[in-house]
């Protein structure tokens, strides 16, 4: 894979919903859990596909983890910014537009 991107964030998420949400983390919810998520993100050249993926450090098996990887499978991949943008955003991580354009650079330079 290319260069990636890695951000780490401790959330409170639903059991079914993996999203970054530190600032509106609820203590008295009782579906919740806490979660140490880390995001990896950036543009496969090989694949010709950007990706996601979001690990869970609470997850002990290794199967399980990434708890989400997009971009690696023809149902999944990613051709354009705004799809890995979208996608990104509904696991709950805002990708600012400085790290779009070094993304749109990423895809444009074949790294």
């Amino acid at each position: 894979m290319s260069q990636h991107t890695v951000i780490r964030g401790i959330s409170k998420v639903s059991e079914e919903t993996y999203r970054l949400d530190v600032f509106k983390a609820q203590s008295d919810d009782s579906d919740v859990k806490w979660a140490d998520l880390k995001f990896m993100f950036g543009w496969d050249q090989p694949l010709m596909s950007f990706y996601l993926q979001v690990h869970d450090a609470f997850v002990k098996d290794a199967d399980a983890n990434p708890v989400v990887w997009l971009g690696a499978t023809a149902d999944t991949k990613m051709y354009e910014v705004e799809d890995l943008v979208k996608a990104a955003k509904k696991h709950g991580l805002e990708i600012d537009r400085t790290m779009q354009m070094t993304l749109y650079g990423d895809k444009d330079d074949g790294r």
